[in-house]
């Protein structure tokens, strides 16, 4: 039979009588073939299983690696494949199986045999599960690796060392809890080689805590046996050594100060403003020495002083100022007997320079004693204190003047807690707690805001009112001040209110003159017009009747009048004009300037023509205001650069710079300029800088200009030089709060 292939009935034979679970399967996936032991182990008759895919008992996790094995069989041509799943038994629960196939690519087959490892997997989990318990319990810093380096295991000691939750750590690498310095240090040991810091070979690493803190250990390593090649995880045990590290390096520290006390001690007494001094009592009252600081010798006018000396009682007696020695002898007489330990004596006196200016001190000293209890020294530091004195002085000059002054001068806290007043203010909050029962509630809204602008500021000005006895409000124009130090939040302020009851009645008073003079201009310029027609007419009538009869010389002098008559009718309207801006019921308005500028190019469009003139109009702001006004202002300054040209055709630029409440608008042209000291004087009515032959005009549209811009809280100014041209800067506030009741 040697060399001969069994039967095919005897193979069947044969592997039914094997223990191990055999079967035969095609390469699509079916199942032909399967031993007894096969039904036995997965609980399923031969019938059961012929025909069905073998991928249909297979757990879903472990189908990947079973697909995968299958491929590799078929694909590569590989002799033999081992590999491990999950296979389910006829009753529904799971087995673990290993599993080895060969391909028979003849016969378009494969063959398995399979063992079942369950009972191996479970005990090694229970192992597993115990070892994990016990690491975890077991006191000690500790931590271990799985072969990626990942933690899967941590003691608690470990978590509570660092401040970590389990979750927290579980699936890091251990390197991450590392300073970046010691994760540096950490890579350059392979995982492989933990074995080289096992023991006395451990390395030092700092760890960094959940909280930040940084954490000095030390940290050995050791491989956990494997049957395979491949580690089956690492261990890693942690010493804090923060402690021993803290206490070498506190030692060396304490070692650094004991080298270096004497120098810095010398140093210290060199650069102090303070003198120092030392009396040695061990001996007898006529042996004792003293020893001053070289601060103290220049506080006395040494000049040479680079080390402190031993003095004598004639050197004292030198520079004590004799109208003091019996106060010092008798403030020394009282505290000496006493032996005072935890009192200090603290003396005011002078001393005399070496140039004999006399000089005031603060001596503040106290005794050492021995373990007996026996006074040895006694050591105390002086301060010039001179400049002080005079700081207080000052103080209490300055004091004195605030008390004086008529404003009402204070501080108090943010919270409005007053704490310092003159006594103007002292006179009027008298029992008053808070600031608020000074003031009406509209001011008192209006300080609270304005020490939030000084606090962010610096200062804010504004008007608020004080309450009268009587309850009647007191106009005030009031200061507020939030002293600032760098690195120091602002916890008061300081505040000064002038009453300005007499200036806003003398304010009405001028209020109502300036009405009245306008009215007067106004009716003064409306009712001179009519007898100045009746003349104008009159002379054109008799210069037509009697125009042949008259002599050259008697037409130019008709012709003075007649031009005499004119301008007096130009400079009436102009007059009128000025004095109708404030006058008109025309209400407030949100005006968009673009559309002012517009009208006023339209306006002046035959001029701006003849002139060959450009103007260019950038975006302008949209503000309240009374069109009428805004209307007569613009069309004043572009007349005002068109009629002032120079020999080459009028540029004129407008430009708009918005701010927070207002906008400032620029005209520029490149005419013939102004010379900076006529600036204030071309806005005053009819004043002129050229002569009216050159030049047409009453001299009052710039004085019409300021007026407008006065009624919406603003101003104009100008800026020029001679040949290079004007700008005009108008300020106008967004918001106007005149009302036609008050103009």
């Amino acid at each position: 039979m040697s060399g001969e292939s069994l039967p095919p009935s005897a193979f069947e034979a044969l592997c039914k009588q094997v223990l191990d679970p055999l079967c035969i399967g095609s390469f699509d996936g079916s199942i032909l073939w399967v031993n007894p032991a096969f039904e036995k182990l997965l609980g399923y008759s031969s019938q059961e299983f012929i025909g069905r895919q073998v991928y249909d008992q297979i757990h879903p996790d472990d189908l990947q690696v079973a697909t995968t094995e299958h491929k590799k069989l078929l694909e590569t041509g590989e002799d033999l494949v081992q590999f491990r799943m999950r296979y389910r038994h006829k009753e529904g629960n799971y087995l673990t199986t290993d599993w080895t196939a060969r391909a028979d690519f003849t016969e378009q087959r494969f063959y398995c045999s399979l063992r079942d490892i369950t009972e191996e997997v479970e005990s090694q989990k229970s192992q597993e599960a115990y070892w994990a318990r016990l690491f975890k319990a077991t006191p000690g810093i500790r931590h271990a690796l799985d072969k990626e380096g990942k933690i899967e295991l941590v003691s608690k000691d470990w978590l509570d060392k660092f401040g970590y939750e389990e979750e927290e750590v579980i699936g890091r690498t251990s390197v991450s809890f590392l300073t970046p310095e010691s994760q540096e240090q950490f890579k350059k040991i392979p995982l492989t080689e933990c074995e080289k810091i096992d023991g006395a070979g451990s390395r030092p690493l700092q760890f960094l805590a959940k909280n930040g803190q940084v954490v000095d250990i030390e940290l050995s390593a050791i491989i956990e046996p494997s049957t395979s090649s491949t580690p089956k995880r690492f261990l890693a045990n942690l010493i804090d050594v923060s402690c021993r590290k803290k206490a070498e390096i506190e030692a060396a520290e304490a070692q650094q100060h004991l080298q270096t006390i004497a120098d810095r001690h010398q140093r210290t007494t060199e650069v102090l403003r303070h003198g120092i001094f030392e009396w040695d009592l061990t001996q007898h009252a006529e042996s004792q020495r003293t020893w001053i600081s070289s601060s103290y010798l220049r506080m006395l006018g040494y000049t040479d002083a680079t080390e402190g000396k031993e003095i004598t009682p004639a050197f004292w007696e030198t520079h004590l100022h004799q109208e003091d020695a019996h106060k010092v002898a008798e403030a020394f007489a009282e505290f000496m007997p006493r032996l005072p330990r935890d009192e200090l004596l603290e003396l005011e006196y002078r001393l005399i320079k070496l140039d004999g200016t006399p000089f005031k001190i603060l001596q503040r000293s106290g005794l050492i004693f021995d373990a007996a209890g026996n006074p040895t020294y006694m050591v105390g530091v002086i301060e010039d204190i001179s400049a002080l004195k005079i700081s207080l002085e000052q103080q209490e000059r300055l004091v004195n003047v605030l008390d004086a002054s008529s404003d009402y001068i204070g501080m108090a806290t943010i919270d409005g807690v007053p704490f310092y007043s003159n006594r103007t203010m002292a006179d009027y909050i008298g029992d008053r707690k808070h600031i608020s029962e000074c003031h009406p509630p509209w001011a008192y809204e209006a300080i609270r805001a304005g020490v939030q602008e000084a606090i962010e500021k610096g200062r804010w000005r504004g008007e608020t009112a004080l309450l009268a006895p009587d309850g009647a409000e007191i106009p005030m124009d009031q200061l507020i001040l939030a002293p600032q130090k760098e690195g120091q939040s602002i916890n008061y302020t300081a505040t000064v209110i002038r009453d300005i009851s007499q200036a806003k009645e003398l304010e009405e008073t001028l209020r109502h003159k300036n009405q009245e003079l306008e009215t007067f201009a106004y009716m003064a310029s409306h009712d001179l017009q009519e007898p100045l027609r009746t003349i104008t007419g009159f002379v054109k009538i008799l210069n037509q009747k009697i125009d042949k009869k008259l002599s050259e010389e008697e037409k130019k002098y008709f012709y003075y009048v007649e031009d005499g008559t004119q301008r007096m009718q130009a400079l009436i309207q102009d007059l009128l004009s000025y004095a109708r801006i404030g006058r008109s019921n025309e209400g407030i308005q949100q005006i968009d300037l673009s559309d002012i500028l517009e009208g006023v190019v339209g306006t002046l469009s035959a001029a701006i023509d003849d002139s060959q003139a450009q103007i260019q109009i950038g975006p302008m702001p949209t503000i309240a205001g009374y069109p009428t006004q805004l209307n007569q202002l613009f069309q004043n300054l572009v007349s005002n650069a068109l009629k002032f040209r120079s020999d080459v055709p009028p540029l004129i630029e407008i430009k708009a710079e918005e701010r927070k409440d207002s906008c400032l608008i620029r005209v520029k042209d490149n005419g013939i300029g102004i010379k900076p000291e006529h600036s204030a004087r071309i806005f005053q009515p009819f004043r002129r800088l050229n002569h009216r032959n050159k030049y047409p005009g009453t001299g009052i549209g710039l004085a019409i200009v300021k007026k407008v811009a006065q009624e919406h809280n603003g101003d104009v100014s100008v800026h020029s030089e001679p040949g290079e041209g004007t700008t005009f800067e108008v300020c106008l506030s967004k918001r106007v709060e005149h009302s036609v009741e008050a103009k």
